[in-house]
């Protein structure tokens, strides 16, 4: 038994503070491939999201996961179950998939979510009446991490 204990504790040392999230990741200076650095395209995201003045409100991030958490939850469950029984590496790989399915989600909701109608400056400025969606960049940049104590791994 004590031999079971310890492998257990050593498991969930090395389990200990791993998180999957999804958005885009502004913990480096990087810029997209339009040379826009991701904390602006994650401030741009964060008022489309929340709405401000005169922007709608329109909730990419929590509408994916209105839609698909049910999925993502029983994903999680999975990836618990495996790292209960000792299969860190499945755990992990299911915590990846996870995340994939966030980032799949996100863009998704971006191109498609029930989206209050740009307004006809807005329209005339773009050249597009589609919310959300002006070059792509936002889109192109959602991207999940898998924080795991050997490091973080990048999911597109």
């Amino acid at each position: 038994m004590a031999r079971e204990v310890h492998d257990y504790l050593q498991r969930a040392k090395r389990f200990s503070g791993t998180t999957i999230n999804a958005g885009i990741q502004t913990d480096v200076a990087t810029l997209d491939e339009n040379d826009l650095p991701l904390a602006e395209l994650a401030r741009i995201a964060w008022i489309n999201e929340l709405g401000l003045g005169r922007v709608p409100s329109r909730p990419a991030f929590r509408h994916s996961a209105e839609v698909a958490g049910d999925r993502w939850l029983a994903r999680f469950r999975y990836a618990a179950k495996l790292y209960a029984a000792g299969d860190l590496e499945g755990s992990e790989r299911a915590l990846r998939q996870v995340g994939a399915q966030m980032v799949g989600g996100v863009q998704e909701s971006i191109l498609e979510g029930p989206w209050v109608a740009n307004a006809q400056s807005t329209i005339d400025a773009k050249g597009s009446d589609k919310p959300l969606v002006d070059h792509g960049q936002t889109r192109q940049s959602i991207r999940a991490e898998l924080r795991t104590s050997r490091g973080t791994e990048t999911i597109a």
